[in-house]
């Protein structure tokens, strides 16, 4: 039994009452629930009423959301680990951009453990404000549309303070006595951070493009 344009319309607004960020997960919903819905009114004979309604009970929603968002936080760490294997010429002038200026602060008698902080300090605030200006130039459009876009930068932002923190938690004492890992610390994390923020740049050129 098929159903009708106006029952499987009922179907998709109830769906898009649901606070379900993902359009992929909507429209796999919709197409679960209306072959739901149809076998129920074959096989067992009820109203669309009753068969929407048992359907409605069975479907979880939030629970695909979650492993969407469990799914493209991995995505997003794969990304970045595969554009890290990649030699750019935008990654490589940031590291020594980076490293030439530690470097300085190392030869003007600055200590390695203000060095490291005054690292972690500028990673944290550059990652949040390139991040911040990706969500700016989003902010006229449909915010549930941008979730593709925003969830990529948090993972980003967690996972480079995540490794901060346990940096500073675990290996800062045994940094500070091997200035040469400090060094290669720093430069990996660097590294990291911009092959991370160039791919959140292709996640928002590729959002723009398929919004327009």
């Amino acid at each position: 039994m098929k159903l009708a344009h106006y029952q499987i319309e009922h179907i998709r607004e109830w769906i898009s009452m649901q606070n379900i960020w993902y359009d992929e997960i909507k429209d796999e919903l919709l197409d679960h629930m209306v072959c739901a819905v149809e076998e129920q009114m074959e096989f067992r004979e009820v109203n669309f009423a009753d068969a929407l309604a048992q359907v409605c009970s069975e479907v979880n929603p939030q629970k695909l959301q979650r492993q969407k968002l469990k799914y493209e936080h991995l995505k997003t760490l794969k990304d970045t680990l595969g554009e890290m294997l990649k030699l750019k010429a935008v990654k490589a002038l940031g590291l020594i951009a980076s490293l030439s200026i530690l470097v300085a602060l190392g030869n003007i008698g600055t200590s390695p453990s203000t060095i490291l902080k005054l690292y972690m300090f500028l990673t944290i605030v550059s990652v949040f404000a390139i991040s911040a200006s990706f969500l700016f130039r989003l902010r006229g459009k449909n915010p549930l549309s941008n979730i593709y876009v925003v969830s990529r930068s948090n993972t980003i932002i967690s996972s480079s303070l995540i490794i901060i923190s346990l940096t500073d938690i675990f290996l800062d004492d045994w940094l500070m006595n091997h200035t040469v890992f400090l060094f290669m610390f720093m430069g990996l994390l660097t590294w990291y951070v911009i092959s991370g923020l160039m791919v959140l740049n292709d996640s928002y050129n590729h959002h723009r493009h398929a919004t327009h």
